[in-house]
């Protein structure tokens, strides 16, 4: 009974840790500036080492292996950006002139700098990876089982966040809200952002889908009926809580996500998909690429209204592209967007509102990060657009989730072009489950779980005999 309780708490732990990050990372900040932040941080760290230790003792699957690679590149560029630099290199590093000129002046010329422009910055940011690294490490060595319990979790947590967002909007500005610095006028849930919160609900749109899909397998005809009609009733509270928020980018996303939502339905219920229904859910997926890049959504305030405005999502890309193009391919440093930016506005513009993030976070991780930003955002969609491509082809044991989980990777890479969701723990980490969820139980997990099966089967037997 005590190594069944055991294996009870292994099987929930991954769902708990991923509820957890919901309830607590619903805010941008960066661990050193944020107590809640800085505490989740630490228990991920926690659950890694644990992780590492019951796990598999390094020996990861292959398919999971290409995310590794791009995590150590990551924290190497982030490292390799804190080491003091011989005055003569650091001074030939792109962007640095205007502040090389300035230490001359004060006779810091020879001063030995790093290569990010605000250290303190790169430190505070360098633990935002902890969280989804643990997320990932804890999915990854989950049974089947415990992947159902995380899709559990998750639509647990969004269905509780429609319901306090709901609270919010019928409370007044500022009430019932979890973070100070939020969008009064909107429903944000347990995010400081309400376009976070859309993202949240958009993401578990798929999940929704993976319960009708599980349903229409089933042999009995009622269970099918009411899995399918569980299903169906999840989405559609879903899709009134984005419905709620006020969101341009969820309102976007939707009718993609609600097709690709279908598709994991079908899929389940009629095996491979035809070209036309591929080609449907292309041609939406290139409507919103649109609509994105070059419509509306790029000139939406962060006040929410249509402007030409310092505050719009297309005058920040430029700025930031602006940016780019002096500090190419060296970066200025994670975590240093803010402080960079500030010097690239109009200072004869700039009103209440502050820009902290680009509101692009492909265009602000190659700010960041310099070539290695842009080679880690590039490496990161083609392992999605391969393991996709593998996951909705191959059938095998918990496809339906690695299907859920694809679509919850593209709802995020899209909505990035108009936002920063990973910026947040809980957006991350949510990522994060689902790259795991794309990665195929491994064998040692899927003999484990035959022979759960197997013993329940007997025991079955057993009863039916009695």
């Amino acid at each position: 009974m005590i190594r069944r309780l055991g294996e009870h708490t292994r099987n929930a732990l991954p769902a708990v840790f991923l509820v957890f990050a919901i309830l607590l990372g619903g805010a941008s900040g960066p661990g050193a500036g944020s107590v809640v932040n800085a505490f989740l941080q630490i228990l991920a760290l926690v659950l890694i080492l644990y992780a590492l230790w019951v796990g598999r003792k390094g020996q990861f699957p292959g398919e999971a292996k290409p995310l590794f690679w791009l995590a150590g590149l990551y924290l190497a560029a982030v490292l390799v950006s804190l080491i003091p630099l011989p005055p003569g290199l650091w001074q030939t590093l792109p962007g640095r002139e205007t502040a090389a000129r300035g230490l001359a002046l004060i006779g810091l010329g020879s001063a030995s700098l790093p290569h990010s422009l605000d250290p303190q910055s790169t430190l505070a940011s360098l633990p935002w990876m902890l969280p989804p690294l643990a997320a990932f490490l804890l999915v990854l060595e989950a049974p089947l089982k415990a992947r159902r319990i995380v899709v559990g979790g998750i639509l647990g947590a969004s269905i509780l966040s429609v319901a306090l967002g709901a609270a919010q909007l019928l409370s007044g500005p500022g009430a019932l809200r979890p973070y100070e610095i939020t969008n009064f006028g909107s429903p944000v849930g347990l995010f400081a952002n309400a376009n976070h919160l859309a993202t949240l609900l958009l993401c578990s749109l798929p999940f929704a889908g993976y319960l009708a899909a599980r349903a229409v397998q089933r042999r009995n005809k009622a269970k099918r009926a009411s899995g399918v009609a569980l299903g169906t009733m999840t989405g559609l509270f879903l899709v009134i809580g984005i419905g709620i928020i006020g969101s341009m980018a969820g309102y976007g996303l939707l009718v993609v996500i609600l097709a690709a939502t279908l598709l994991i339905y079908r899929r389940a219920a009629v095996g491979s998909l035809s070209k036309a229904w591929v080609g449907g859910a292309a041609v939406l997926f290139a409507l919103f690429l649109g609509v994105a890049l070059a419509g509306p959504l790029q000139e939406q305030a962060l006040t929410g209204k249509l402007s030409d405005q310092r505050t719009s999502r297309k005058v920040m890309a430029a700025t930031t592209i602006e940016a780019i193009k002096d500090t190419f391919p060296a970066g200025t440093g994670l975590g240093t967007m803010p402080r960079v930016y500030r010097t690239y506005e109009d200072q004869f513009a700039v009103g209440v509102e502050t820009v902290n993030h680009t509101h692009n976070d492909y265009l602000e991780f190659v700010l960041e990060l310099g070539v290695a930003g842009l080679l880690l955002i590039l490496g990161f969609i083609i392992w999605w657009a391969h393991r996709s491509v593998r996951v909705w082809r191959s059938s095998f044991e918990g496809g339906d989730i690695a299907r859920a989980g694809s679509v919850v990777v593209l709802v995020v890479l899209l909505h990035s072009i108009v936002d920063y969701p990973v910026r947040t723990s809980a957006i991350a980490v949510l990522v994060a489950t689902a790259c795991a969820m794309m990665v195929p139980l491994s064998v040692r997990r899927r003999k484990s779980a035959d022979s759960e099966a197997d013993v329940e089967d007997s025991n079955l037997r057993h009863l039916e005999a009695d």
